[in-house]
């Protein structure tokens, strides 16, 4: 578990599109995140592992218009597997990212000013919001000599 309090020294405004000096949260940053996972051997050749991440609400970074909107990013919740056998000298895997397959954004890189006013031009070039992979598998077969 770990709680964050991320403050700045400065915020922007966006009434007069300045930046004002005083304290105020930087936003980005969840404030609480959970991070739990476990390895279990099922077999003396087959482990499983499996992971879970939570990520609270969390306001957006200053300059980011929706934070001006009053917009937070939802909490989620993500899940990972990982399944490995080992036949020395071989090892095979599978993984499973996302495992349940959850939709959910992260916020945008640099000032992420770009909005989401689809009608009217752009406040900038970096996206606010940033949809994230959902459900992906893959394998890998290693050696060891």
């Amino acid at each position: 578990y770990t709680w964050t309090k991320a403050m700045d020294s400065q915020s922007y405004d966006f009434t007069t599109s300045k930046w004002e000096d005083g304290e105020a949260d930087i936003g980005d940053i969840a404030p609480h995140k959970i991070q739990l996972g476990m390895t279990v051997p099922l077999t003396a050749k087959l482990s499983a592992n499996i992971r879970g991440r939570y990520f609270s609400e969390r306001e957006f970074y200053s300059r980011n218009p929706l934070r001006a909107q009053n917009e937070t990013l939802d909490s989620y919740v993500v899940g990972d597997l990982h399944l490995q056998y080992r036949q020395a000298p071989y090892t095979v895997s599978l993984s499973i990212n996302n495992l349940f397959d959850a939709a959910y954004e992260n916020t945008g890189i640099a000032s992420a000013n770009a909005g989401n006013d689809y009608n009217n031009r752009a406040l900038g070039y970096y996206n606010s919001l940033l949809p994230q992979a959902g459900r992906s598998v893959y394998t890998t077969l290693s050696m060891s000599f």
